[in-house]
């Protein structure tokens, strides 16, 4: 458990939540960002939960991981073809997210999520 937990909280986590910040900076330019930075948030709630459930549920740990794959595709959906530069920043931000919600699936795995 502690290793899943460093992964998601120490890793996953803030990855989330900078990105959510940086979306934020966005959508008070261009308010139709509001929905990726929405994304980030969501993401970061999701893997809290999945934190809270290490102890009770493995496979509920997992699966509040592996949803927040569905966010990131919304955002990568609402970017677009943009390539403005904070499109460009936001879609990095994205796949670097993919990457490591992959890392915290497979942290949950280890453990038989």
């Amino acid at each position: 458990l502690p290793l899943a937990t460093a992964v998601i909280s120490g890793i996953v986590l803030p990855q989330a939540q900078k990105s959510a910040s940086f979306a934020e900076g966005v959508s008070k330019k261009e308010p139709s960002f509001k929905a990726c930075q929405d994304a980030f948030v969501n993401i970061g709630k999701s893997l809290q939960s999945a934190v809270g459930e290490l102890k009770a549920s493995l496979e509920t740990a997992n699966y509040d991981v592996m949803v927040c794959t569905d966010q990131t595709t919304k955002v990568a959906d609402l970017i677009g073809k943009n390539q403005d530069a904070d499109s460009k920043t936001l879609m990095g931000m994205t796949m670097q997210m993919n990457k490591l919600i992959r890392l915290g699936v497979a942290a949950t795995q280890v453990l038989g999520g």
